[in-house]
């Protein structure tokens, strides 16, 4: 998985899976504070014949992941039909659904830093 920080967002940061030269699954993490987390996750996409291979999954952890480390929380606004996939990666949907305009109904998802998140740091002496 790559990863850059280049974008008009100085603090944006974008994750995408290669095949080739071809870029197949990608996401991306930025400022973007609501009342539940102070980064959001968008433009989550795998292309159509990658699908169900596990690459979203792996983007999806790797934004939080950085949103972690960042010692913030992250959330999203997910289509309805996606809502799953985000559930099975810890995020609970808060609030109501809500229509998109010309996409379609939308729910607002949070996935919270937990003990479970934080991985231990190994020091050699």
């Amino acid at each position: 998985i790559e990863e850059t920080l280049q974008d008009r967002e100085d603090d944006a940061a974008h994750f995408a899976i290669m095949a080739g030269a071809d870029t197949v699954a990608i996401g991306s993490v930025f400022p973007d504070p609501s009342p539940h987390a102070d980064l959001r996750v968008r433009f989550m996409a795998t292309t159509p014949g990658h699908r169900g291979r596990g690459l979203g999954g792996r983007i999806l952890e790797r934004c939080i992941d950085h949103a972690h480390r960042s010692g913030s929380d992250l959330w999203c606004s997910a289509r309805v039909p996606a809502s799953g996939f985000y559930t099975r990666h810890g995020f609970e949907i808060v609030g109501e659904p809500h229509e998109v305009a010309g996409i379609g109904p939308h729910v607002t998802m949070v996935r919270t830093r937990r003990q479970s998140d934080l991985r231990p740091v190994i020091t050699l002496t």
